[in-house]
């Protein structure tokens, strides 16, 4: 009986050891399960914040293009407030002219100064803002008794004297009378046909520049001036005047005032100031993307590291 009560008990023994066996197994099984997830929950996070990192980059980068924008917004911004006072004050015009303009809400047959109501390039403004000479600053009406009336109520009140353009006296004026001149070298156009007006003010472009020819440079135009016996109106994009009879006006100008670039150039500014905001609203709207992308990884990275956490307590 104690021989097979022996053999009972290393029965039992060796099935323990085979469970214990088996237990172990089972555990080293599981621990290496887990130390494989634990790896790859650690891989999981290495790469979204590898992700994170080239989100933050690109949302710094971005940040810096939306400084840019809003310099170059402020500077446009500043610039367009500016010319905007300048001209509804009409500054560089004089007083007269002035006090005149401020009655045009009040007085419907002021129609404005000459270089409101015609447009031109920007590469031939100079040579226009010469053909015109004083007349650009000329306040044109509708009719004699309007420009009578203002000039009553300029020396009433002691601001000045002014100059008067009404509409109908004003004849359009026979055009060019050496039309071939037009084909010389250097010669770019009649200033009149380099100009754009609204209808009613044709008549009064053509009197003030249909016969004054634009010609691209100095030289060019004292050839022109010699070949017609000095007969012709020219004026250079540098701002050169020809006079029949062969005076040259010509030197730096005084004052940059470019009466008739204001127009264009605060066009010009509207336009740039509206692409910037347009420009600014996505750069933010792309900066706010990014960073909800990026809080989102951040929550993911802060997830896994709670399993990490749990995994190896």
């Amino acid at each position: 009986g104690r021989k097979s009560e022996l053999d009972n008990r290393m029965l039992r023994f060796s099935e323990e050891e085979n469970d214990a066996k088996e237990r172990k197994r089972k555990a080293e099984e599981n621990l290496k399960g887990i130390r494989n997830h634990i790896a790859d929950l650690r891989d999981r996070s290495a790469a979204l914040e590898g992700q994170g990192a080239d989100l933050q980059s690109q949302i710094r980068d971005e940040n810096q293009n939306l400084d840019a924008l809003h310099r170059e917004f402020h500077r446009d911004s500043s610039r367009l407030d500016s010319l905007r006072t300048i001209n509804e004050h009409y500054e560089g015009y004089g007083n007269a002219i002035k006090k005149v303009m401020e009655q045009k809400g009040r007085n419907p047959g002021i129609y404005g100064v000459v270089a409101d109501l015609i447009a031109t390039e920007q590469n031939i403004e100079v040579a226009i803002e010469t053909a015109l000479g004083g007349s650009i600053r000329n306040i044109v009406t509708d009719n004699e008794s309007t420009a009578k009336y203002l000039i009553a109520f300029l020396k009433m009140n002691h601001y000045g004297r002014a100059t008067f353009l009404p509409l109908t006296n004003v004849r359009g004026r026979k055009g060019l009378d050496r039309k071939d001149a037009l084909r010389e070298e250097g010669v770019i156009g009649i200033a009149s046909d380099l100009v754009t007006c609204q209808k009613i003010y044709e008549d009064l472009r053509n009197q003030l520049l249909g016969r004054t020819i634009v010609v691209d440079t100095i030289d060019h135009a004292i050839q022109i001036g010699r070949k017609y016996n000095h007969s012709l109106y020219m004026v250079t994009l540098q701002g050169e005047s020809f006079s029949p009879g062969g005076s040259i006006t010509g030197g730096a100008f005084r004052n940059k005032e470019n009466l008739l670039g204001r127009k264009r150039e605060i066009e010009e500014l509207e336009r740039s100031v509206k692409e910037h905001r347009k420009a600014m609203e996505m750069s933010q709207a792309l900066i706010d993307e990014k960073r909800d992308e990026r809080n989102k990884l951040r929550d993911e990275i802060v997830k896994i590291g709670g399993k990490i956490h749990g995994e190896t307590t």
